[in-house]
């Protein structure tokens, strides 16, 4: 099973909703893993790094596990923390 079918995007996308002040890193969040150069590619659309994304899930959750989306927000609530770290 490819990862990205593992995710459970709607309850994902109903917890990051409750979460407004992570709207924006999740928005840099999903630029930062996207495919490098997709605009120069058919079909033109931004779509993710699946080695990425494999990556990610199996060393979080082993090869079964399947995320949880309160799971999405701790990590983004890292990576807006990490932000504020790199920008000083």
């Amino acid at each position: 099973m490819r990862a990205p079918e593992r995710l459970p995007r709607a309850r994902s996308f109903f917890a990051l909703l409750a979460h407004p002040s992570l709207w924006l890193t999740g928005i840099r969040t999903m630029g930062r893993a996207q495919v490098k150069g997709w605009w120069y590619h058919p079909p033109f659309i931004p779509r993710f790094e699946p080695n990425y994304i494999e990556f990610r899930l199996a060393t979080q959750y082993g090869d079964d596990g399947i995320p949880e989306p309160k799971d999405l927000v701790t990590y983004l609530h890292w990576c807006r923390d990490m932000d504020r770290i790199r920008r000083g």
